[in-house]
């Protein structure tokens, strides 16, 4: 697996927060709502896009995982 670059990780982190914020995912790409739903614990989200978490962890590569546990880690250490 590759490692995350910081700037990727930043970037999902922010793309997160914002999605969070919101209360959507609805404009971004199918990857992205795929692991923000991941990271921020939305089912209902992955639901919504006929998808069960392991539907959508199954259609993400091992990188774009990777960044998923990542950005996860930082974003719930952040927010404790």
């Amino acid at each position: 697996m590759a490692n995350p670059t910081e700037l990727e990780i930043q970037v999902l982190h922010a793309i997160c927060e914002s999605a969070r914020q919101l209360n959507s995912c609805a404009a971004l790409s199918l990857r992205q709502r795929l692991m923000v739903a991941l990271i921020l614990n939305r089912w209902d989200w992955l639901w919504e896009m006929d998808h069960s978490i392991l539907m959508a962890i199954e259609k993400l590569s091992s990188g774009n995982l990777n960044l998923v546990f990542e950005v996860e880690r930082m974003y719930y250490r952040d927010r404790t």
